[in-house]
C-alpha cells in the first residue's frame, strides 16, 4: 500500500488508510504500508515510512516512491499486489509496478480538476488543471482496477476519460462500528460534562469551505427558535472557524452553541455523537454536487444510532436512503429547519431511524466490509 498521507494527523485521510491497512491485515493479507510520520503500529501490518511528517513536497515524493518500489521489489513474484492512495505524486512507483506486472488498485476519494470543476480564473490554474487531468490520465492507464467512493466520481472518470467500466468499483468509505455504537444519551452527555436534560444538534468535522455553515446554522436557529431546550454543538476546527462564529452570533443562537474545537480522542468523538439527538450534513452542492461524497463522519453518525439530516448530494444521497434518514434541497433553510423540527417533535421516529441505521451501517458500511471488497478486486 502506498497513501501519502500523514499519519501523525488524525485526519479522515488517515483514518481511511490505517482502516484499510488493518482490513486487508484481517483478511490474511501481507499487508506492507508506505505513508508518512509515525508507525501506526497495525497488527499484521509492516510499516515503511517515506517521509517524516515535516517533509516537504518534492523529498516526500521522492521519499513515498522510493519506499513503494523497494517494497515491490521484495514482494513475490506472482503474490503482490498494489493498492494506491490516489495523488499524481505516485505515479512513478505506479509506473514499476506496471513493469514489474503487478496487478494495481487506485482509490480514488475526490477529483479537484477537471470538467466541471469550478477552478479559479487565469492561466497559472488553467495550466495546474491540464496537469492534473493528464496525471488523472496515466493514473488510469496504469491502474488494473479503480476504486471510487461514489457512483457520481465513478461516472466522472468513466465519461471523462474513457475509462472501462469494469474497471471501476464503487466502495464507499467505511465506519468503525466497534468505536461508534449507539449510547444513552443522558451518560454521554455527563461524560462530557453536558447537562443531560437538554437536546442537542451535532455537526462533527473539518470547518472547511466545501460545508454549507450558512444553511447549517439558519436551518438549526429556526429549528431552535421554537424549542428552547435545544443546543448546536460543532465539534471541529479550521479556516471557516470565525465564519461560523460569526453566523452563530448572526442568528441569536451564540448562548446555545458549543464549539469546542477539533477533538482527536476518538473515545469523546463518539461520546458527543452519543450525546446527540440529531446528527447534521450540509454540504455545497456547487462545490461537491459534480463527484459527490462519502463522509467518514456519516457512517459514524449512523452506526451511532442518530438520525442524521442532509442537503441531497452524491453519495450521502444513496447512503441515506438505504439506512435511513431526512433529504432536503441544497440551500433550503426553510426545509431544512423544518425537517429537524419534524425529528426533534417526534423523538419515537427519530429513535426507531437510528436503531435501523446502526443496523444496516454494521451489516453493509464496516472497515471490515470495505476491506472484503477490496481485496476481492486487488488481483484482477
Amino acid at each position: 500500500m502506498l497513501c501519502d498521507v500523514d499519519l501523525g494527523r488524525p485526519d479522515g485521510s488517515r483514518t481511511h488508510t490505517v482502516a484499510v491497512a488493518a482490513g486487508l491485515a484481517g483478511e490474511g493479507l501481507d499487508v506492507r504500508l508506505v505513508a508518512r510520520g509515525p508507525d501506526p503500529a497495525l497488527p499484521g501490518v509492516a510499516y515503511r515510512p517515506g517521509a517524516p511528517s515535516s517533509t516537504g513536497r518534492l523529498a516526500r515524493i521522492v521519499g513515498v516512491n522510493r519506499a513503494a518500489i523497494a517494497e515491490l521489489r521484495r514482494a513475490p513474484p506472482g503474490r503482490r499486489a498494489f493498492y494506491v492512495r490516489k495523488d499524481w505524486g505516485s505515479l512513478p512507483a505506479l509506473a514499476v509496478a506496471r513493469l514489474l506486472r503487478c496487478p494495481t488498485t487506485v482509490e480514488v476519494n475526490d477529483m479537484p480538476y477537471g470538467r466541471g470543476y469550478g477552478r479559479r480564473p487565469g492561466l497559472r490554474s488553467l495550466a495546474a488543471d491540464r496537469v492534473k487531468r493528464v496525471a488523472a490520465g496515466l493514473t488510469w492507464a496504469l491502474s488494473s482496477q479503480i476504486i471510487a467512493i461514489t457512483a457520481a466520481l465513478a461516472a466522472v472518470i468513466i465519461r471523462d476519460w474513457r475509462v472501462d467500466p469494469a474497471k471501476v468499483t464503487v466502495i464507499p468509505v467505511g465506519v468503525d462500528a466497534g468505536r461508534f455504537a449507539p449510547a444513552d444519551r443522558a451518560e454521554a452527555a455527563r461524560t462530557l460534562g453536558l447537562d443531560p436534560e437538554r437536546r442537542r444538534l451535532l455537526f462533527v468535522g473539518a470547518l472547511v469551505g466545501w460545508v454549507d455553515f450558512e444553511t447549517l446554522v439558519a436551518g438549526a436557529a429556526q429549528a431552535m427558535a421554537t424549542r428552547p431546550d435545544c443546543d448546536l454543538v460543532v465539534v471541529g476546527d479550521g479556516p471557516e472557524r470565525t465564519r461560523l462564529a460569526d453566523l452563530v452570533e448572526r442568528h441569536g443562537i451564540a448562548d446555545r452553541a458549543l464549539l469546542p474545537g477539533f477533538e482527536a480522542d476518538r473515545a469523546r468523538l463518539a461520546a458527543y455523537m452519543g450525546a446527540a439527538d440529531i446528527c447534521l450534513l450540509c454540504h455545497r452542492t456547487e462545490l461537491l454536487g459534480r463527484t459527490g461524497a462519502s463522509p467518514a463522519k456519516l457512517g459514524e453518525y449512523l452506526a451511532a444510532g442518530r438520525p442524521v439530516v442532509a442537503v441531497r448530494l452524491p453519495g450521502v444521497e444513496e447512503m441515506l436512503q438505504d439506512c435511513g434518514g431526512l433529504l432536503v434541497p441544497p440551500g433550503d433553510v426553510a426545509a431544512y429547519g423544518a425537517a429537524i423540527g419534524e425529528l426533534l417533535d417526534d423523538p419515537a421516529r427519530a429513535a426507531a431511524i437510528g436503531a435501523e441505521a446502526s443496523a444496516i451501517v454494521r451489516e453493509r458500511y464496516t472497515w471490515e466490509a470495505v476491506a472484503r471488497r477490496t481485496e476481492a478486486i486487488l488481483w484482477r
